[in-house]
This record gives C-alpha cells, sequence and structure tokens, in this order.
C-alpha cells in the first residue's frame, strides 16, 4: 500500500505553450538573422557568431527548463521529486515544517511553497508551473506539520542580507564617483591628428533625444564615421558657419584621443571586447582644424562643460551613495533589533 501513488503532479499547459511559442519565436529570430544580416568584416561576422549563441543558448535553455521540471510523485509516507536526471525520495517525517510566499509581477502573480527539511535544505514549488497543484500539494501538507516559531523565523526580513546588499552598492556608487574627481583641463595636443579629404559634406545629425551631432566621412578611412557630439559639439561657436567651412574634396585635420587611434587607426593596440563590439566603426573627433591649421572647437567651452558635468556627477552619485550608506545602516539596526526580540521570547 505504501508504494501506491495517491497524486501526481501535472505540467501547466500554459507555461508549455508558452515556453513553446518561445522557442518557435527565437528560431524564427536566428533564421531571421541568417538570410538578413550579412557581415561586411571580421567584426560584424563576430556579432552575428555572438547573436547566434545568444539565441542558440536561449533555445536550449527554454528546453532544458521544460525537460527538467520538477515532476512531484506523492505516495502515503513520502514523496519523490524526479527531474531529467535525478530522482529523490522525501519523507513526511523528515519534514519540519512549511510556509508560503506571495510575488507579484507587472503581468503576473504566484506563490512559492516552501517545505524544509531537517537538514535545513529547502525544496521550492511554484504553483504556476502545474495545472493541479493544490490538488497534489493538499496531501502533502496534511502530512506535514507546522512549526510556528521556525516560520516566523524564516519569514522574517532578511534585514542582514539587505545591510551587506546595500553597503557593497554604496561602495561601489562611491568608486564610480572617484571617475568624476578629473579636473584636469584638456588641451590640443592631447590628441592624435589625422588629416584627410573629405568624402562628403559635413552632416548635422538629430537624434532621438533631440541632441544634435556633426559626422563627418574622410576618404583615406572610408569604414569610419567621424562624429562631433556632446561637450566637443558645443565647442562649436557656430554650426553653419562650421558647416560653411568645408566642402567635399576639401582638406580637413581632425584630432581624435590617442588611444583611439592606436587601437582603430594604426591598430598598434589590441581592441577589447567592448572596443571590438560597442560602436567599433565611431570615433569621437575632438577637434578640428581648417586649411589655415586654425581650431575650431574651442576648448575653453569643452573645459567648462566637463567641470560642469563633474560636479553635477559627485553630487549625484554622492546622494545616491548616502542614501544606500542610511539604508546599510537602517537595515543593520533593524537585523539587530530583530535578533533582541529572538533572544527575549526564547528566555521567556
Amino acid at each position: 500500500m505504501n508504494n501506491k501513488i495517491i497524486s501526481k503532479s501535472e505540467r501547466s499547459l500554459t507555461n508549455t505553450i508558452i515556453i513553446f511559442i518561445g522557442i518557435i519565436l527565437f528560431t524564427f529570430f536566428i533564421i531571421l538573422l541568417n538570410n538578413n544580416f550579412q557581415p561586411k568584416n571580421n567584426y560584424e561576422d563576430n556579432l552575428k557568431t555572438i547573436g547566434f549563441l545568444v539565441l542558440t543558448f536561449i533555445i536550449f535553455y527554454c528546453i532544458y527548463y521544460l525537460l527538467n521540471q520538477k515532476r512531484i510523485y506523492i505516495y502515503e509516507n513520502y514523496f519523490e521529486i524526479k527531474k531529467l536526471l535525478q530522482t529523490r525520495k522525501y519523507h513526511f517525517s523528515e519534514i519540519t515544517t512549511h510556509f508560503s510566499e506571495y510575488f507579484e509581477g507587472k503581468y503576473n502573480s504566484w506563490t512559492e511553497y516552501y517545505l524544509i527539511l531537517n537538514t535545513g535544505e529547502k525544496i521550492t514549488l511554484i504553483d504556476s508551473e502545474y495545472s493541479n497543484f493544490y490538488d497534489f500539494f493538499s496531501k502533502i501538507k496534511v502530512r506535514v506539520k507546522i512549526n510556528k516559531e521556525l516560520n516566523t523565523e524564516l519569514s522574517q526580513p532578511k534585514f542582514l542580507k539587505y545591510s551587506i546588499i546595500c553597503g557593497i552598492i554604496s561602495c561601489l556608487i562611491f568608486y564610480f564617483s572617484s571617475y568624476f574627481y578629473d579636473f584636469k583641463k584638456i588641451k590640443n595636443n592631447d590628441f592624435t591628428y589625422i588629416r584627410s579629404e573629405l568624402k562628403n559634406e559635413i552632416k548635422v545629425i538629430r537624434g532621438s533625444k533631440g541632441k544634435k551631432h556633426f559626422e563627418i566621412q574622410l576618404t583615406n578611412q572610408p569604414m569610419f564615421e567621424f562624429k562631433i557630439s556632446g561637450s566637443a559639439y558645443d565647442g562649436v561657436s557656430n554650426d553653419n558657419q562650421f558647416l560653411n567651412t568645408f566642402k567635399t574634396g576639401d582638406k580637413i585635420t581632425i584630432g581624435i584621443e590617442k588611444d583611439e587611434y592606436e587601437k582603430k587607426i594604426s591598430k598598434i593596440k589590441s581592441l577589447n571586447i567592448l572596443d571590438k563590439y560597442l560602436n567599433y566603426f565611431k570615433i569621437q573627433v575632438k577637434q578640428v582644424k581648417d586649411t589655415k591649421n586654425k581650431f575650431l572647437i574651442n576648448l575653453e567651452e569643452v573645459n567648462r562643460l566637463k567641470i560642469q558635468s563633474n560636479y553635477i556627477g559627485i553630487g549625484m552619485f554622492s546622494l545616491f551613495g548616502l542614501l544606500f550608506l542610511y539604508l546599510t545602516y537602517g537595515n543593520y539596526i533593524a537585523y539587530i533589533k530583530s535578533n533582541n526580540q529572538t533572544r527575549n521570547k526564547n528566555h521567556t
């Protein structure tokens, strides 16, 4: 009689359909990527390969999730949890208590049920993964005692955990704020200069957020798009005057960061992953000289905006750093108070 199955879980049909749709959709994305994205160089070829790998990983994960989902078989004195390559048997006498937590997302909600073993191990079952969850789980509940004190302890907010997390975030914020403590003035000799003919007329491009930048194309560097944006764009006193200074075929001299020149133009430095796959074909222009070698980007204005931006960055990062520091302290105090209350209850 003990080996007779009392109840067993049934997979949620809705979940299964959603996952199958996901697998079909990501397979379709792979086909689109293969047919419509034709790489023009090694970097685009690498991007395509990464896209294939990411999409393939998602598909295999969905398949693994379906195959590895917990299947529950309940008997009189024990229950079994079967997964893809594993079957584990748990006697009801091993379970010290059970409790649940309700979660609500933006588009769905679910409840997680926890079975706590006498070894401290926690078994998690999620109601939305099964079509008959409350039917089979009720067979477990009636055979398991509830330890209210243990449930209260386990259900308490993890104040120490939150305190540590907030402390780490605070340290990271203060660390990144140090990047704004750069008040060294930018000078014209900080850049490496390239002289070339203009392939096309300089264009003014308006971005999605209304910000504008200049776009420059050079005949001897056809694969790159040179941009004057941000504070460098603001350093140009008059857009029309700047545009009228150059025409297609005119000689132009542009200054770019030495590091970017050595990685992309002279190629004496190796590229890192970010260099390869994030805006590789775009190079930021920091200075421009006309045919008379006159500098057209006002570095005094650029430096003024840089210092202004640094102060704003320092202020914002410091504010959030102090906020998370306060949360660190608050959670730690709550942890101390919670521990003291637990000790007082145990003494009484």
